[in-house]
């Protein structure tokens, strides 16, 4: 892919351009990086994870930082390099050799779309690959180091199960109780001298806790008082999954898959949804068959009986209640608007990073005089609206019923409107 035109000219911008991007994108990687740190410090770097462990996991949470960080720096670079070019007269220079500000606008764009298709290759592969051998090295971990997730002396809430730690030592946890309930949907109590984390050979995924010395086990009666059975024994196999991202390995969400796999489980939640829908206006059509053909009785019967309407009415209404629940009870699976959601979220972040560079150049002349700092923060307001648009347009898909897609891409047609204005401004000066 190569751009039309003098090759010094546009090589001279590819140089400014370029340079102004990584700046950009080394600010913003740094700063996204010190906040994944943060929040791994207390999860992992304070439980005696080994450093080279440490390092792995870093790297492999860099392409979610990366894929964060493209739009913004496209933006930030894009603005700095039309700055830079317009505060120096360089842009004018260029207008009297003949060059149009659309000729000179070109190679930013070339450019917004080189940084597009790099972004897209990063949040469609990159990043699902490193966030499963993220999950793997994380499980691998908490099998070693119980710290991870069974902290000393805590009370941790694992969906029905409830963990009491105390001393945590040599991947061994001391004075270990839980609570749970059994499969008739009974409160029981479990304690044991000491447990230990270890994985089942023989099921994927499945992580166990082993309870050793004076395991005790107590279910009360709740319908008798201080009646209650209990167990005892020496050793125990508790099976539990202790968190999401621990277990989700084998059952990657859609933001832990390539597009292409996305789609696929679209697909198929779709042609169950059309099922549901398909079988739900087959039980309104017998719902209606069945009314009409009572009614038609019920007539029959109130003529030769001499029986009143309306003492036959409240025999149908049972029938016409649940014909009415079944119209207004509209079959949707919100599971299948999450996952549409996260697919159209693949293609538009990339996406933006050509936008913010269609943005970003009339921008850049717009504040030449204001100078660099100005500019930055200019194009820190553009980012930070741009993603508050973007988050507010998820949030508002859970509560109104609206395509996925024009959900997700409003904030790019927002861009493109806003690029085309400053554009056709900028050639109007």
């Amino acid at each position: 892919m190569r751009l039309p035109g003098n090759t010094i000219f546009n090589r001279y911008l590819t140089k400014e351009i370029v340079f102004s991007f990584w700046v950009s994108f080394l600010l913003f990687f740094v700063m996204f990086l010190v906040n994944q740190l943060l929040v791994m410090a207390e999860q992992i770097l304070a439980k005696r994870v080994p450093p080279l462990e440490v390092g792995l996991l870093i790297l492999y949470s860099m392409p979610s930082v990366i894929a964060l960080t493209s739009p913004f720096a496209t933006l930030i670079g894009t603005l700095l390099a039309a700055n830079r070019l317009s505060a120096e007269n360089e842009i004018l220079a260029m207008e009297f050799l003949g060059l149009s500000k659309v000729r000179i606008m070109m190679p930013f764009v070339f450019w917004g779309l080189i940084f597009a298709v790099g972004s897209f290759a990063v949040n469609d592969y990159l990043m699902p690959l490193g966030h499963v051998n993220y999950v793997r090295l994380l499980r691998s971990l908490v099998l070693r180091v119980p710290e991870i997730e069974l902290s000393p002396y805590t009370v941790r809430d694992y969906r029905d199960v409830i963990i009491v730690t105390g001393e945590v030592e040599k991947g061994e946890v001391r004075q270990f109780l839980l609570f749970d309930r059994t499969s008739d949907n009974k409160l029981r109590t479990i304690m044991a001298d000491s447990a230990r984390l270890r994985e089942e050979s023989d099921q994927a995924g499945v992580i166990s806790i082993e309870l050793s010395g004076n395991v005790l086990g107590i279910v009360p009666d709740q319908r008798r008082k201080e009646t209650f059975d209990y167990f005892k024994a020496n050793k125990m196999i508790y099976k539990i999954l202790l968190q999401d991202i621990v277990s989700n390995v084998n059952n990657p969400g859609p933001a832990e898959m390539t597009s292409a796999d996305v789609y696929k489980e679209i697909q198929s939640k779709e042609d169950i949804l059309k099922q549901q829908i398909k079988e739900r206006e087959q039980k309104i059509q017998n719902l209606r068959n069945d009314l009409i053909y009572e009614y038609m009785m019920r007539s029959l019967q109130s003529q030769t009986s001499m029986v009143s309407q309306s003492e036959l009415e409240p025999k149908l209404n049972p029938l016409f209640q649940e014909l009415q629940r079944e119209y207004n009870t509209p079959v949707i699976d919100r599971n299948l608007l999450y996952w549409k959601l996260e697919f159209y979220q693949k293609f538009s972040i990339p996406l933006s990073c050509l936008l913010f560079s269609l943005v970003g150049f009339p921008l850049g002349l717009f504040s030449r005089k204001s100078g660099r700092m100005i500019g930055f923060g200019i194009g820190l307001i553009v980012s930070f609206v741009y993603w508050a648009l973007l988050l507010g347009a998820r949030r508002l898909s859970y509560m109104v019923d609206y395509d996925p897609w024009m959900l997700m891409f409003t904030p790019n047609i927002v861009l493109f409107v806003s690029g085309l204005i400053l554009v056709w401004s900028v050639l109007k000066r």
